[in-house]
């Protein structure tokens, strides 16, 4: 099983991609117990054994900003939709989690909303500005 990559292409826009990784389906263990080994060979030789995530969400940044606070401006609130975006799960999690027994997702949460976080600042660095193409004064929603 291969991951499966997606490329998004816009004009103004630097090209956005992302591997995904396919996931047996449980329909495919049940054919142990309900159709045997044919089915299970008969599903994974036609690929229905596996399946992708049904949403992958690219963010294509621009190719270059009119100005530096334009640049900022746009990283800005690329930080500020992750961070309500953590601040939702993690009262999601806390909400379901009785007696504060969910440490580790919350812990996991936080490193990948650091991870995120970096991964921003990074783009930001290498955001161009002023450069030859099409400068954009973009939100990060577009």
């Amino acid at each position: 099983m291969s991951p499966l990559e997606i490329v998004c292409r816009k004009s103004g826009y630097l090209d956005g991609s992302e591997k995904v990784a396919p996931h047996l389906q449980q329909a495919y263990f049940n054919n142990f117990y309900f159709g045997g080994i044919v089915g299970m060979v008969v599903d994974a030789g036609s690929g229905a054994a596996v399946e992708y995530q049904s949403e992958i969400h690219l963010r294509l940044l621009p190719e270059s900003f009119v100005s530096a606070t334009s640049r900022d401006e746009y990283f800005e609130k690329w930080r500020d939709e992750l961070r309500a975006a953590s601040e939702k799960i993690k009262a999601d999690i806390s909400e379901k989690c009785p007696n504060g027994q969910c440490g580790k997702l919350l812990d996991d949460l936080d490193a990948k909303t650091r991870a995120a976080m970096a991964e921003v600042e990074v783009s930001r660095q290498r955001a161009k500005i002023g450069a030859s193409g099409a400068s954009i004064s973009a939100s990060p929603s577009q």
